[in-house]
């Protein structure tokens, strides 16, 4: 049902019967096709695809839960400096500290930052 949809151009119901038949992958990209990045990016994070997550969640201003999809990938350093841009008043902002904290306590530092554009 959900390729016969997607043949037919309706995107989003052929996203949902790919998201409810397993097809995860297939449903997160064209979640992505149709805009609607943070549900891509949960599905990519259920997937294990965590970089992928944290990049749809960043670009979306989502940096706790960039953060968090980055700890999964194994990039405390990223992790870490997408915490310190959870604003003071997010919802997660005393979680996002004690991460910063049990981060820094393990000896994780800031990534240097991009080199200056000449």
């Amino acid at each position: 049902a959900a390729r016969a949809y997607e043949q037919v151009g309706d995107l989003p119901r052929a996203a949902r019967y790919y998201e409810e038949s397993g097809q995860l992958d297939r449903a997160a990209d064209l979640l992505e096709r149709l805009g609607e990045a943070v549900r891509a990016a949960e599905l990519y994070d259920r997937l294990g695809k965590h970089r992928r997550a944290a990049e749809l969640f960043e670009g979306k201003g989502d940096h706790f839960r960039a953060a968090r999809a980055l700890e999964q990938a194994g990039r405390p350093a990223e992790a870490l400096a997408c915490y310190h841009q959870v604003p003071a008043g997010h919802p997660d902002w005393g979680q996002a500290m004690r991460r910063i904290a049990r981060l820094e306590d393990a000896g994780t530092e800031l990534p240097p930052p991009p080199p200056a554009r000449e």
